[in-house]
């Protein structure tokens, strides 16, 4: 008789359609991969048990740190896809899916929303079906509740905070041209892996230009927009660059790093306004730091020409009035020089014309800083 009895329950097992609930004590790990085990039901039959679950509550590298081919587990079936032959096991003692997790009940179910009705719906079951009264009971209950935990919210705060706490983590996101996405990557994400660096934060950068800024809170994450906006933004007239470097000094005038491959020239008539310099470096250096306006963008010869934000000339100037003053002087105005005739004929036609020649270029392919 009891050899009878286990045949017949073997058999009993082997040939039953496995569906979700069923527990197999004993079963058998037939196969290790990198995304989990594969698991003998019975003769025939295989379920999966993922890598994230073979060790509940904790992380795993490889399914082989926890289990091996061979090995007998307590499985329980939580997912049954006859379509496609494919059916999902996690470990009996998994506190998600014992009863202990949601106080020995059959489902768990979750329902979010505002006082204007719900937005979210979460249902977790261990049998076969629900009926309507269940759910209609449960809502109700839950509208109870999320009416009570509202009110109860509304003492404190009546309505969101216009503004997050600088301490709170932010996903920002900035727009740039697609042709900028190289430049703001770099060469082997040199400069995409700097920033992120710099401003302990991460980056993102889509196809279509969309560039997602993960930062830990607020000041990190709007310094590091706006720098990518800075880098990546097309220069124009009226811009100003508080911190632009000295990257070359030259005899006709100084290049200045406006963004990332990008440099503008300050011409030596207005490296220091109202005065004359007989070179550069009698005023700037390589790697000093100064606070420039651009005055001239030309953009078919790849020309962007510079003065000082404190140059009286050009201090508080609209984008109109700045343009009117390129337009008639070239590289800008100079101070008067008593030198006689000479001096004329060179105060303006040789400065003019010597600030049009090197008005500023990017950096990359620029035969005159070569």
């Amino acid at each position: 008789g009891q050899m009878g009895e286990a045949l017949a329950e073997r058999i009993r097992s082997m040939t039953k359609e496995v569906a979700v609930g069923d527990e197999f004590p004993a079963a058998k790990v037939v196969k290790t991969t990198t995304f989990g085990a594969f698991v003998e039901l019975a003769k025939g039959t295989d379920g999966l048990l993922h890598i994230s679950n073979v060790s509940p509550g904790q992380r795993v590298d490889t399914v082989e740190d926890v289990l091996n081919k061979g090995d007998e587990v307590h499985v329980k079936v939580v997912e049954v896809d006859r379509e496609r032959g494919r059916i999902g096991l996690r470990l009996a003692q998994d506190p998600d899916i014992a009863g202990v997790e949601d106080h020995l009940g059959d489902m768990d179910f979750k329902v979010a929303g505002t006082s204007e009705g719900i937005t979210a719906l979460q249902m977790g079951i261990k049998i076969t079906g629900v009926t309507f009264d269940i759910l209609r009971d449960a809502l109700s209950k839950a509208l109870n509740a999320r009416t009570f935990i509202l009110a109860e919210m509304a003492k404190v705060i009546s309505e969101p905070r216009s503004e997050l706490s600088p301490h709170a983590p932010r996903i920002m996101t900035v727009q740039i041209d697609t042709d900028k996405i190289g430049l703001l990557i770099g060469k082997g994400g040199e400069t995409i892996r700097g920033l992120a660096e710099e401003f302990e934060s991460q980056i993102d950068v889509n196809d279509d230009g969309q560039v997602l800024v993960y930062s830990a809170n607020g000041q990190m994450g709007e310094a590091l927009a706006e720098r990518i906006r800075s880098m990546t933004k097309e220069v124009a007239v009226g811009d100003e660059f508080p911190a632009a470097k000295v990257v070359k000094t030259t005899t006709f005038g100084a290049f200045v790093e406006l963004a990332k491959g990008t440099d503008g020239l300050l011409h030596i008539s207005n490296v220091k306004p109202g005065e004359r310099v007989d070179t550069v470096e009698d005023v700037l250096n390589k790697g000093d730091e100064i606070h420039v306006r651009v005055v001239e963008v030309d953009r078919e010869r790849g020309r962007i020409g510079l003065r000082l934000a404190s140059d009286p000339d050009v201090a508080g100037k609209t984008v109109e009035e700045l343009a009117a003053i390129t337009n008639g002087g070239g590289g800008g105005s100079r101070p008067p020089r008593d030198r006689g005739p000479r001096g004329g004929d060179r105060g303006g036609d040789r400065g003019g014309d010597r600030g049009r020649r090197g008005s500023g270029r990017p950096r990359h392919g620029d035969p005159e800083r070569s």
